[in-house]
């Protein structure tokens, strides 16, 4: 007489809850983790039940997966996940689960830009995957297009053309992604695919800022609100670098010989180093010279070449703004704080040992407001590099300096400059026909 299979049970052993299964004269135990950071309690529950689901129809097939989530995402068919939102949310679980947060501590884009498409998809969470088609891919896009947000002193903004065509590429990737898991079909992805990109002449482009002349750049840079923020503005505005470069910039990241220094982002990283194209195998080079050598001697001075400490650090530029303020005191030393004494022991906000792209953008801003100069990004200085690089130098020397691997990414950065020479054309060809 066969013995009757038993129905697996959960059970919890310590912080852990466990399944204990038979495998012809084996017991195994299958472990669904722990409540924490990745899954709670309750979606710990719910991953159970949809295992113990493929077990009883099928146990042998489940058991010869790694894990009982692996089993889950590759056995749940399209019988199981019939709605949009369960799919992008499905997405979202792996992108949780795979991909890693950048080093500023911000999750990866391609997270965030599924999240986003979540939240313009939530009217249609509940379709069907085989009713989601055309007419409800140019809804979400039209909810794009028409929604406002606010940034921080920024005042109302929306999105461009080139993030929303992203967001709604990433349907068809979503799509595409759930076949791998039988979860849609060849169909339902063509039927995604079917929306064109907004184009030019359908939502302009956002406008970018203009050429920055070197009047306008030497206002700002005497602006700086300190020396620090302004050696780095320096060193973009002579070596065309991103941003992240210069404030990534380390001691041990320079080579230093006498027919010439070089920096190279990340050097002690591997053989391409660290920064953004080294995924492709290249090596970023970025030549240190004239004045922005005398900006690093400066700043290291007779510290240790070796070191990984940042060179530029908020920490300091608060120094030199307390140091300031210390001058221009009014009060003899004798009466009130004296320097220290008025400190909070844990202070709420202390500056940081490394400039991000957020901090060292608002320093731009404010250096930009009391020079009287209209704001611009400190990425605006690499495009204005590239252009007169470009015009002194040629394209394909541009190209070098920035680091792009096809110089027609240094076209990208020409734009602005091209679009005013059309339209100076355009002028100078009315002005021309109009008679003397």
């Amino acid at each position: 007489m066969s013995r009757t299979r038993e129905v697996p049970r959960m059970t919890r052993c310590g912080v852990y809850f466990m399944v204990n299964v038979y495998s012809g004269n084996k017991r195994l135990k299958i472990s669904f983790g722990s409540p924490g950071d990745q899954r709670t309690e309750a979606q710990i529950m719910e991953a159970f039940g949809k295992w113990l689901t493929l077990y009883v129809k099928n146990p042998d097939h489940v058991l010869s997966f790694k894990t009982p989530y692996d089993a889950v995402d590759t056995v749940f068919g399209p019988g199981n996940i019939l709605t949009v939102g369960e799919l992008v949310g499905k997405y979202i679980s792996y992108l949780e689960r795979e991909t890693k947060p950048r080093e500023n501590g911000e999750p990866d884009p391609l997270l965030e830009r599924a999240k986003r498409l979540q939240r313009f998809m939530a009217p249609h969470a509940s379709s069907k995957l085989n009713d989601f088609g055309l007419p409800q891919m140019k809804a979400v896009q039209s909810a794009m297009a028409e929604y406002t947000f606010t940034v921080h002193k920024s005042g109302p903004k929306k999105y461009s053309r080139k993030s929303i065509n992203t967001v709604m590429g990433l349907i068809r990737d979503v799509w595409q992604w759930g076949i791998a898991f039988r979860i849609t079909t060849p169909d339902m992805v063509a039927r995604v695919s079917l929306l064109k990109p907004l184009r030019s002449k359908d939502r302009p482009d956002n406008k970018r800022r203009s050429q920055i002349t070197e009047e306008e750049f030497l206002k700002v840079h005497k602006a700086a609100p300190s020396t620090v923020v302004a050696d780095m503005l320096w060193l973009m505005w002579e070596t065309g670098a991103r941003p992240s470069e210069v404030m990534g910039m380390r001691p041990c990241d320079f080579i230093r010989e006498e027919d010439g220094w070089c920096y190279i982002p990340g050097r002690d990283a591997g053989d391409f180093g660290d920064h953004k194209t080294a995924y492709r195998q290249q090596l970023r080079i970025i030549p240190i010279m004239g004045k922005s050598r005398e900006v690093i001697e400066r700043r290291v001075g007779n510290g240790d070449w070796s070191s990984t400490e940042p060179i530029f650090k908020p920490s300091d530029a608060m120094e030199e703004y307390q140091a300031k303020r210390a001058a221009k005191r009014e009060t003899p030393p004798s009466c009130g704080n004296s320097p220290g004494t008025n400190r909070v022991a844990h202070p709420m906000i202390t500056p940081g040992e490394e400039y991000d792209r957020r901090s060292f953008n608002n320093a731009v801003q404010r250096a930009c407001k009391r020079a009287g100069v209209t704001k611009f990004t400190p990425y605006d200085l690499r495009r204005s590099v590239a252009t007169r690089v470009q015009y002194q130098l040629g394209r394909d020397n541009a190209s070098l300096l920035l680091g792009h691997i096809d110089p027609k990414t240094t076209d990208i950065y020409l734009l602005d400059k091209k679009r005013e020479i059309q339209e100076f054309a355009l002028k100078l060809q009315e002005a021309s026909a109009k008679p003397q």
